[in-house]
């Protein structure tokens, strides 16, 4: 039920409410075992009916899937795909901003509600996802915090608003196989990249390959099952001559760095994003920034 207090709150934050019966639902998440009834929706809800691909994986995101979004994610994204993610630490995050820095557009499946982001330190990504054109949505209450449950919620969003879904680095059990059987439960296309046998972070991705899932090479893969175009390869990098690389000689707090560069939050921010895109630098487990 929708509360007096969420219209509020939605036409103060400029925030859109879809029901099921709306013109601009998803074509595709209608279609899916009993449809979100709602969604609230940050951004331009006509993105959520472009050619789409959802793109999961672990927080813990290892070098080498880094590395192929990077790589291949970007020049997908400036071909028109839609990239699909749950705005989680990690491989979602390193997708949402693989489609920025490639000029394309993504949309971020929260599990909270869209004025408690989670987590808190994406933020600036949501607002960045919004100005670029793409959406951040829930169907969760706009004041809603995280809870476990609705993470499963979450997930089976992001395959339902999706063409297909790509598992980019799964365990045995996580939350990215979750997304990939709820795709698999509406005959939609499943893929996943190949990952080292001893690797078990990314056992999951090898269980998917035995399973029959499509394997992945490169981003003309994702294109070829999506049905765009061959795609051109777009050039992403980071200058090694950055203002901020002096700053991290060693692992450094996001408030360090912001009394120590004398910068503003949203030029160190950029930066940060930039820097990590490019793989030059990294977020560890207790969220300190580092050089790779």
């Amino acid at each position: 039920m929708i509360t007096d207090r969420d219209k509020q709150l939605a036409h103060k934050y400029n925030i859109s409410f879809l029901q099921l019966s709306d013109e601009h639902y998803p074509a595709l998440l209608k279609q899916i075992h009993i449809p979100p009834a709602h969604l609230w929706v940050r951004g331009d809800s006509r993105v959520l009916s472009q050619k789409s691909c959802a793109l999961v994986g672990a927080r813990n995101m290892n070098h080498y899937v880094h590395r192929f979004i990077r790589r291949e994610l970007s020049a997908l994204a400036q071909a028109g795909v839609v990239l699909v993610s749950g705005g989680a630490r990690g491989v979602d995050t390193a997708v949402h901003e693989a489609a920025l820095a490639g000029g394309g557009k993504t949309v971020a499946i929260l599990g909270s509600g869209l004025l408690q982001p989670y987590p808190a330190e994406n933020a600036y990504l949501f607002d960045r996802i919004v100005a670029q054109g793409g959406a951040v949505i829930s169907p969760f209450p706009l004041e809603a915090t995280p809870r476990k449950h609705y993470f499963p919620q979450r997930n089976r969003i992001i395959a339902g608003l999706s063409m297909a879904t790509v598992v980019l680095q799964a365990a045995q059990k996580s939350g990215a196989l979750i997304t990939a059987q709820y795709a698999l439960d509406e005959n939609r296309t499943v893929a996943t990249i190949p990952g080292a046998v001893d690797d078990s972070t990314m056992a999951g991705n090898l269980n998917l390959l035995d399973d029959g899932a499509t394997m992945i090479r490169s981003g003309n893969d994702i294109a070829d099952f999506i049905g765009v175009g061959e795609l051109e390869q777009v050039a992403v990098g980071a200058s090694e001559a950055s203002w901020l690389v002096p700053y991290l000689t060693y692992p450094i707090c996001f408030s360090e760095l912001l009394q120590a560069t004398g910068k503003s939050e949203s030029m160190l921010r950029k930066e940060l994003a930039r820097l990590c895109l490019s793989g030059y630098i990294i977020q560890n487990s207790i969220g300190l920034w580092e050089l790779r």
